[in-house]
C-alpha cells in the first residue's frame, strides 16, 4: 500500500488528528507510523521499534471502516527479536451534529500476534507509544473493541474525547481473559501550516492486580496538504501494585488524506 498512489481528492478533517488518541475522524486516511521507546528498566530490552500502518475509510452517509497492524522490534544485549500484533479490522459511525461529532466504532482484534515469550516482550514494549491499543498485543485472543469519541472545535482550536472497552475472547491456553478499560483526551490548535496537539491516554486492566498505563504526549504536524508528516514524543509510565516502569517514545510518520 503506497502513499504516493493515493489520488489528492480531499482535505484533512479540520477537528484534527492525533498520534497516540483514537483514530477517528470524518476524512479518509491512510498513514505510516514508526515509533522508537527507550527503556530504562532492568532486564527490558535497550530500545524497541514499531511500525503501525493505518488506516480509515468514510462514506458521504457517515458509514466507514478501518483497520490497523503492527509489527514490533526489540534490541538488547547484542540481540534482537521481532513480532507480529493482532490485526484490527472494524467498522464506524460518524454523526455530524452542529457543534461536534460523534463517532461510534466496532472493531475485531484478530488473534494474529506473536505468542512466544520473547514476542509477547518485544510487542509490549514496542506498544507504548499508543497504549489506546494495547489490547492487541495479547496471543491468542480474540479481542470485541466498542469505542465513543466525540470531537469539536474548528482548525483554531479542536479538541477530543474518547473512551472504550476491550472485551477478550480467549482462543487456546494463554489467551487474555480479562476486559482493559480505555479514556483519553486530546486538545490541539493550527499555527499557519503546522497543527499541534496535546494528548493523554490511559488504561486500566485487572488481572492478578491491576495494571495502570498513562501516556503524555505532544505532537507537530504539518497540516497543509493531503499529504501529512508529523512527529511526536510520548512518556508513558506503567505501573502495577508493586512496580513501575517509564518510557520515553518518538514517532515519526506519514498520513495522506484522500
Amino acid at each position: 500500500m503506497s502513499l504516493v498512489l493515493l489520488p489528492v481528492l480531499a482535505s484533512a478533517d479540520e477537528r484534527g488528528s492525533y498520534v497516540t488518541l483514537d483514530r477517528t475522524g470524518s476524512d479518509n486516511v491512510v498513514g505510516l507510523a514508526v515509533s522508537a521507546h527507550f527503556i530504562n528498566e532492568t532486564g527490558a530490552p535497550d530500545v524497541a521499534i514499531r511500525e503501525n500502518l493505518f488506516g480509515r475509510y468514510v462514506d458521504s452517509s457517515g458509514f466507514g471502516a478501518y483497520g490497523q497492524f503492527s509489527v514490533a522490534h526489540a534490541f538488547g544485549n547484542g540481540n534482537s527479536e521481532s513480532a507480529v500484533g493482532d490485526l484490527e479490522l472494524g467498522g464506524l459511525y460518524v454523526a455530524k451534529l452542529d457543534a461536534f461529532d460523534l463517532v461510534g466504532r466496532l472493531g475485531v482484534g484478530l488473534p494474529t500476534a506473536s505468542s512466544s515469550l520473547t514476542g509477547l516482550v518485544t510487542n509490549f514494549v514496542g506498544s507504548l507509544d499508543r497504549v489506546e491499543d494495547y489490547a492487541l498485543i495479547a496471543a491468542h485472543t480474540l479481542w470485541l473493541r466498542p469505542g465513543l469519541a466525540l470531537r469539536f472545535g474548528d482548525r483554531s482550536f479542536f479538541a477530543q474525547l474518547d473512551g472504550g472497552i476491550d472485551v477478550p475472547i480467549k482462543t487456546e491456553d494463554g489467551g487474555a481473559t480479562d476486559p482493559v478499560f480505555r479514556a483519553s483526551a486530546g486538545v490541539g490548535t493550527n499555527q499557519g501550516p503546522i497543527a499541534l496537539t496535546g494528548e493523554v491516554a490511559n488504561f486500566v486492566v485487572s488481572s492478578n492486580g491491576t495494571f495502570h498505563y498513562h501516556s503524555f504526549a505532544a505532537s507537530a504536524r504539518y497540516a497543509a496538504g493531503p499529504l501529512q508528516p508529523f512527529v511526536a514524543y510520548a512518556l508513558t509510565l506503567a505501573y502495577d501494585d508493586s512496580d513501575h516502569m517509564t518510557v520515553h517514545s518518538l514517532t515519526a510518520g506519514l498520513q495522506g488524506t484522500f
